[in-house]
């Protein structure tokens, strides 16, 4: 595949190590999002990680992440906005 050209000597590192070939940008997606899932508080702090989300997963993960950041600083931080309030 290499001589070939259908992959990269990078790739082709990476499957020799891992036994599998490197994820494509979609499973990278997907496992981010779903890391995201677990530790939704990374919604805040990161505000570009919301845009792997649809709104209505957002109005059901930016409460959740609130609630969690509140429970572990004690207070939002500084300057956010909640994109759900007006």
């Amino acid at each position: 595949m290499y001589l070939a050209g259908k992959c990269s000597g990078k790739a082709l590192s990476y499957k020799v190590q891992n036994d599998s070939w490197p994820p494509t940008e979609e499973e990278k997606k997907l496992a981010k999002k779903e890391f995201l899932r677990k530790h939704p508080s990374s919604l805040i702090i990161i505000p570009k990680n919301r845009e792997l989300f649809t709104q209505k997963e957002l109005e059901e993960l930016i409460p959740i992440a609130e609630k969690l950041w509140i429970d572990d600083v004690g207070r939002l931080p500084e300057g956010y906005v909640s994109p759900f309030k007006k």
